[in-house]
């Protein structure tokens, strides 16, 4: 499947010089997704993701959620042009906890808008303030017919917690798989914590780091921090 992607996008060049781009988590992404249900890829960039699950399984239908303004375009004309977009769709807003109104979204080039986010983080170069729509995963459920959804990718530069704070309805009734980073230069710009990350129990996950698979509890939660920024929130 073609990805439109900016000359120079970070995650291009590292397919372009023969790397992989996190190959164990999109597999994982992939592999625990249940055919005939819904598929939600919070901070989707450029669509890799998205559009490695449509490929690989006819049945999918995904929901993409991507806010950069630079980044947009692109993953708008991947949508438009693929031969999945029946199955496609694109929601052009942030997420959090609260939804309605606008908030203040940190930019740089769409070369680097992996690094993107609600918070600066001073990672991927220069960046600047711009306004865009916000809402939450439990809206975006809501308003796409509560669709049984199976799984959920969140990368979005430490906005992780806020995200699943506004999908409560959403996690209560299906129980998804939810996939997310968390790194702790971006928590740092959200004054959280890295052990937060064990609060998700509360919610009837376990957390198991990947692709070590390993389950995080207080005893390993320091040395799990230190190898990987990847981690699978299990349904208990």
């Amino acid at each position: 499947m073609a990805i439109a992607a900016p000359e120079q996008h970070h995650l291009v060049n590292i397919l372009r010089y023969g790397g992989d781009f996190e190959p164990e988590f999109m597999d994982l992404f992939c592999k625990l997704y249940a055919p005939g249900t819904t598929a939600i890829d919070v901070g989707a960039n450029i669509g890799l993701y998205s559009a490695s699950l449509l490929q690989r399984h006819s049945s999918a239908r995904v929901i993409s959620i991507e806010c950069a303004p630079q980044t947009v375009p692109y993953i708008q004309k991947t949508v438009s042009l693929s031969e999945h977009r029946d199955r496609w769709q694109l929601v052009e807003q942030a997420v959090g906890d609260t939804p309605g109104g606008s908030v203040e979204f940190f930019a740089g080039t769409a070369q680097d808008g992996v690094f993107d986010g609600l918070r600066n983080t001073g990672r991927g170069g220069q960046k600047s303030g711009v306004k865009v729509p916000i809402t939450t995963l439990d809206v975006i459920w809501e308003e796409a017919g509560r669709p049984s959804v199976s799984i959920i990718k969140i990368d979005i530069e430490g906005g992780e917690t806020t995200a699943i704070a506004g999908a409560h309805n959403l996690i209560a009734a299906q129980h998804p798989y939810i996939l997310m980073e968390w790194n702790a230069d971006n928590l740092a710009a959200w004054d959280i914590k890295v052990e937060t990350l064990l609060n998700f129990r509360e919610l009837g996950y376990r957390v198991v780091a990947v692709p070590q698979f390993w389950e995080v509890d207080h005893s390993n939660l320091s040395i799990a921090t230190k190898i990987t920024e990847m981690y699978l929130l299990y349904p208990s």
